[in-house]
């Protein structure tokens, strides 16, 4: 892993890169420009698992931070013309997680090979959207769909990320026939490029083995594992049963496909009206979008 991602990285100023307890790493760029440019193209893959960074702050220990959230680039798919403005964008990042940013250069004439791009930070502890329903100014209503870039492996059967169905906490209190999954592949986007194995990028034997950062250092701790302990994701694993029959997790280990977003509005309860001043504008290509913003109700 360390060659892989000194020859993904290529920093202009080398980077040490030192193992630690509980699937952890620390990584030491030794120019600021380096370690600004790898935060900026999170979220990372190695094998298709994702991990996830934390840029230290003085005094922080690498071994205690906790390790749950990642930025990621949502695709939001069969959008209607004239949803793809900067509020609609706002909002549907605000229901996934919350909204960093927002790219219009992927939309065309044509409303089926259009989608938005929206950078979220998420909570890797909640289950992932699939949808979002919205309504035209004419009282139509339709879905808007959710593809995530970056996130190959998640469960069916709880939508979370690091772990597959086949190794779900929920199997704890379910034999695996009896669970139905509620989440599938469609969730995937487009698969970027593989990583490469070699690197003449990476430092070794350099003395900075130490846990915890100097004030003039930079730094980033990183784990394999989603949350920092087995304990604490346990705790999201506790079932209760529902008045329908039905068992969800104590907390927010929520099995309901209709699990409620950071604003409190759940898949299919449609936005509430926003007004929208001019819209702003990433290409030429998002032209062929009205100007005027469409509202959400």
């Amino acid at each position: 892993m360390r060659e892989v991602f000194a020859d993904i990285w290529h920093p202009l100023g080398g980077v040490e890169i030192t193992e630690l307890e509980g699937k952890r790493y620390l990584f030491h760029f030794f120019v600021v420009v380096d370690l600004e440019r790898v935060l900026r193209g999170t979220p990372w893959l190695y094998n298709n698992h994702l991990l996830i960074l934390h840029a230290l702050m003085e005094g922080e220990d690498p071994l205690q931070v906790p390790l749950i959230f990642v930025d990621e680039w949502v695709q939001v798919h069969d959008l209607k013309t004239g949803f793809y403005t900067a509020t609609i964008a706002m909002n549907l990042g605000n229901f996934v997680g919350s909204f960093l940013d927002y790219d219009t250069t992927y939309c065309s004439s044509n409303e089926k090979d259009s989608y938005m791009r929206i950078r979220v930070r998420m909570d890797v502890r909640n289950p992932l959207k699939h949808r979002k329903k919205l309504v035209t100014p004419t009282g139509e209503a339709f879905y808007a769909r959710f593809a995530y870039e970056r996130f190959m492996v998640f469960c069916f059967f709880c939508g979370r990320l690091g772990h597959t169905d086949s190794f779900c906490g929920l199997l704890l209190h379910k034999k695996k026939k009896e669970l139905q999954p509620l989440w599938g592949p469609e969730l995937r986007a487009v698969r970027r490029r593989n990583l490469r194995p070699t690197s003449s990028w990476l430092w070794v034997g350099t003395p900075f083995v130490q846990a915890t950062l100097s004030p003039n250092n930079q730094g980033l701790s990183l784990g394999r594992q989603l949350l920092p302990s087995q304990s604490f994701l346990n705790s999201f694993l506790g079932t209760s049963s529902t008045t329908d029959g039905r068992e969800k997790a104590v907390g927010q280990m929520k099995t309901d496909q209709n699990h409620l977003g950071p604003n409190g509005l759940g898949e299919d309860d449609p936005m509430q009206h926003s007004v929208e001043g001019k819209k702003r504008q990433r290409s030429p290509t998002a032209s062929n979008v009205s100007d005027t913003m469409d509202s959400l109700p």
